[in-house]
């Protein structure tokens, strides 16, 4: 499944919230994310996993903008709930940013690297690998000058979205 087609850009916006992209909104951004998770109907586990999911994200996407120092001060985070009616049992996120284009490669992320010993592993990676295993499905994509992170998660896993 791709979570950037033109079906999925036809979801309306369900609920969002825009602010800074600073450790000052952490607080109201996580709070929208549990109370939109939370209105879910997905499983207590699809609901944990999803908010773990977007805390990993907001927190890369606030120490990025942050150590960005040229465009700290206009820069800014999007979270949104996209309004998908023909799969109640689901809860489909998005997340933009307006910092510097970063690509996770969700799709070539070395899922082996848990097994490396600690001494020997790269700096860096886990939390991407988190936010992959957290949900069912991850997508990225940079557009009109924002990161564009989707997330989606059922309990009752479509053919197609």
């Amino acid at each position: 499944m791709t979570l950037f087609d033109a079906a999925h850009d036809a979801f309306a916006v369900d609920a969002s919230i825009s602010m800074p992209a600073s450790m000052d909104s952490w607080d109201e951004l996580i709070g929208f994310t549990e109370v939109e998770t939370d209105r879910s109907s997905l499983s207590p586990s699809k609901k944990y996993g999803m908010k773990l999911a977007i805390e990993e994200l907001l927190s890369n996407i606030i120490r990025s903008n942050s150590s960005a120092s040229s465009a700290a001060s206009n820069s800014w985070v999007e979270v949104s709930r996209l309004a998908v009616s023909n799969e109640p049992d689901s809860l489909f996120l998005e997340i933009k940013d307006n910092g510097l284009p970063f690509n996770p490669h969700f799709e070539n992320l070395d899922e082996t690297i848990t097994e490396t010993p600690l001494l020997e592993r790269p700096i860096g990676g886990l939390g991407l690998l988190l936010v992959k295993k957290s949900v069912d499905e991850v997508g990225y994509l940079y557009r009109g000058s924002c990161n564009t992170y989707r997330l989606f998660s059922s309990d009752r896993l479509p053919d197609s979205l």
